[in-house]
């Protein structure tokens, strides 16, 4: 009995049954509190459904005086992601507005604002792509055009979403 035809018998077989079955979906929920130490929260509720093939989820980002990391800086506000997933994209788009309370050294609260409106990101083989909207302290941008700094702002502003 010759070996490598044995095993390329039951990839084949194998292969066969794999492809005669339907293909099974799951259904997601997922709930993320975070607390902080002065009692701020981050609620992350994400719901979706995946494949083989892919899935799409939405998660919805609420904070409640929330200051983890950055004690002197407390943020508030809901964004919105709802992601899909292809065999090769990954398409995320954020809609929502998150107020930022920064406080100085001097003691005194500087009050940031970013909004997204459509902001989309797509990943693929060739690197992510951007569009849609960026509004920062009232001036807006659109994220094709961003400048490195502002879209460095926006990265570490949706990192969260790695928790959901």
């Amino acid at each position: 009995m010759n070996p490598c035809r044995t095993l390329l018998q039951t990839m084949l077989i194998a292969l066969a049954i794999t492809a005669a079955m339907p293909a099974l979906a799951l259904d997601i929920q997922r709930d993320v509190l975070l607390t902080d130490d002065e009692g701020g929260t981050l609620s992350l509720i994400t719901s979706g459904t995946i494949d083989v093939a892919g899935g799409e989820t939405v998660t919805t980002a609420r904070f409640t005086d929330f200051t983890a990391l950055a004690s002197r800086r407390t943020v508030n506000g809901e964004v919105v992601r709802t992601r899909s997933r292809g065999v090769e994209e990954v398409e995320s788009v954020y809609e929502g507005v998150l107020d930022i309370a920064v406080e100085r050294d001097d003691g005194e609260i500087r009050n940031l604002s970013i909004a997204f409106e459509g902001l989309t990101v797509i990943r693929s083989g060739d690197g992510p792509q951007l569009s849609g909207t960026v509004i920062f302290d009232g001036n807006v941008v659109d994220a094709a055009d961003a400048p490195a700094r502002l879209l460095g702002l926006v990265k570490r502003s949706l990192r969260f979403f790695r928790l959901a």
